[in-house]
């Protein structure tokens, strides 16, 4: 949930702001700790009308989804990479066809 909120809302603040809460009353729901609290049903329909699959909320597969993110990002990062390296390549390689 406080990926999805993240990405929907681009921080945890301006999503509490959002479904107008505080941020203190939205990290109970999220935090792993003794302050975790269940959501209640006026939270799920706050978040169902923000466009949250609540299926995918409730089941396994979010946790699916955040190893496939990290992942991706991963993979992304290693590929910005490798191109800034061949662009560097190109260039040189364009520079010495320059020369007389």
């Amino acid at each position: 949930m406080r990926q999805w909120l993240i990405d929907k809302y681009g921080d945890l603040t301006k999503a509490a702001e959002n479904l107008d809460m505080k941020l203190s009353g939205l990290s109970v729901y999220y935090s792993k700790g003794n302050n975790f609290r269940r959501p209640g049903m006026d939270f799920f329909v706050k978040l169902l009308n923000e466009g949250c699959d609540l299926n995918w909320l409730l089941s396994e597969q979010q946790n699916i989804v955040a190893e496939k993110r990290v992942e991706y990002s991963t993979k992304i990062y290693d590929l910005k990479s490798e191109i800034a390296e061949l662009k560097r390549r190109l260039k040189k390689i364009s520079d010495i066809s320059d020369t007389p």
